[in-house]
Formats: structure tokens, sequence, C-alpha cells
């Protein structure tokens, strides 16, 4: 075990015996009478100081004669020290355009990783969100993820990949503490991100009379597409682009204007 895996420990072992002894003596239980049967009064006072590792079935023992449900315990404790599980981890947030790329992001950090435990990710494309994935990568079934893709979907965000690396850090999380874990490392990834925004334009081309230039020139002032391409003469066309929620509604009044028609 090396320095860094040594501090996080500690550190957990002091959050877990403050929080037992803080507990105990809220509800105002003896030492004697809640080790008695599980441990000794001596172990008892170096797990609540730390001086100890928390041991898992003495503490769960423990902890049910607090009436504290183990697996809450477990997602909060773990969730107090969420820097030291950061410091365990890489997260990596790359947005995309191409799903060909997904798969060369992924290979390029596993590879980065190759000693990493697991390399969980998640992502979705396209503008209709129709394309994802959730991968655990050998972690239990829905526990990572599910939860990245969830952070996804709770900012509505597409054409992004979000890659978390864990390495294990001597503490079994639990479902419940992987779940928090990886739903908080996606969130700080996508809160850290910069965002980009884009609409989903379509182009549209009209052809029409010069006499009826105003008309349609009227319809392009109040409907704002952005023009890519114009020519006047005795017949005009121009190439207009627009958000896609808003095309149906110009075509139909660029399509009233006399002598004015879509080229398809």
């Amino acid at each position: 075990m090396n320095k860094e895996e040594l501090l996080w420990l500690r550190r957990y072992n002091r959050y877990c015996g403050k929080f037992m002894y803080k507990e105990r003596c809220r509800r105002g239980i003896s030492e004697q009478k809640i080790s008695r049967g599980v441990c000794t009064r001596t172990e008892l006072r170096k797990m609540e100081n730390g001086d100890i590792p928390w041991k898992k079935m003495i503490g769960d023992y423990l902890l049910q004669r607090l009436g504290v449900p183990t697996e809450y315990f477990e997602v909060m404790a773990d969730a107090r020290e969420l820097n030291g599980w950061r410091d365990r981890e890489d997260i990596c947030l790359v947005v995309f355009e191409q799903p060909q790329k997904a798969q060369q992001l992924l290979e390029t950090y596993q590879k980065k990783y190759y000693d990493a435990r697991h390399v969980c990710y998640a992502y979705m494309l396209g503008a209709a969100r129709k394309d994802f994935r959730a991968n655990d990568n050998g972690e239990p079934s829905g526990t990572a993820g599910k939860p990245i893709l969830g952070q996804i979907n709770s900012n509505e965000l597409t054409d992004i990949l979000i890659i978390v690396v864990r390495y294990f850090g001597g503490i079994k999380l639990g479902t419940s503490g992987l779940i928090v874990a990886y739903k908080a490392a996606a969130a700080e990834a996508i809160a850290a991100a910069t965002i980009i925004e884009k609409t989903v334009d379509e182009d549209v081309t009209v052809m029409f009379e010069y006499p009826f230039m105003n008309d349609v020139m009227r319809i392009v002032k109040e409907d704002e597409p952005a023009i890519l391409e114009q020519s006047y003469d005795m017949d005009c066309l121009m190439r207009l682009r627009i958000r896609k929620s808003m095309m149906g509604k110009l075509r139909a009044r660029l399509e009233k204007v006399e002598t004015a028609r879509i080229i398809e």
C-alpha cells in the first residue's frame, strides 16, 4: 500500500470512528453496552479514535446497535470523504461530433490507465439523443455507467462522452456507494466543462420573381433566418438557414408569396 492509499485509509478510519463516537454519545449508549459480545472497550476506543482500521464486520454490528442502517452509513461516509475518492480517480469529459471518435477516445484512456480497476463511461450522440450507451466495465450492474448517463440526461446534453477511471482504494463502497460516487464524479465533470450550445438547423432555397422581393424580405426580417446565398435578377434566388423547429412555419410563409417556389 503506497503513501496516498495510507492517507486515504486513515481519513476513512477517522471519519468512521468520529461518527460512531458522536452517535453513541448522542444516544446515551455506554461503551460497555455497545461493545458487549462484539469487541473489547479498548478496541472500541481505538476504532472511535481512528487509531486502528475500521473493521467492516465489527462496525456493522456496532451500527446495528445504534440503529443506523449499514448501507446508509457506507454511502454517507464515502460521500463525506469524497475528496478522498476524487484523489483516487481521473475524470475525463470530452465533447465530440463523430461516433467513431468515441471508441478511439475510450481506447486511449484504457491504455493510459491500464492499471486502473475500472474505466466506466457513458455517451450520448445526435440531436435526437437516440444514440447512447452506458458501460459499467466490471462494476456491479447499473452502478457506474447508468449514473453517469443519468447526469448527461439531467443536463440535457448530447454529443458527449464522460469517462470515469477508478482505482480501488481499499474500501468497498457497496452498490449505493458506487452509484453516489459515479454520479458525483460525472456531475463534477459536467460542472467544470464548457457547454457549447448549438441549434439543429435546416436549409431551404426559394426562387421568386424580382417584383415580389419586398414580400420575401419581409418574411426574412420577421423570421430571422440566416441568409447563406442570394442572387437578384428577373428570377431571384435565396438560400436560407433556420432552426429545424421553425422551418415549417418559414416554408409555409414563403410558399404563399406569389411566384415563389421552393427548390428541393
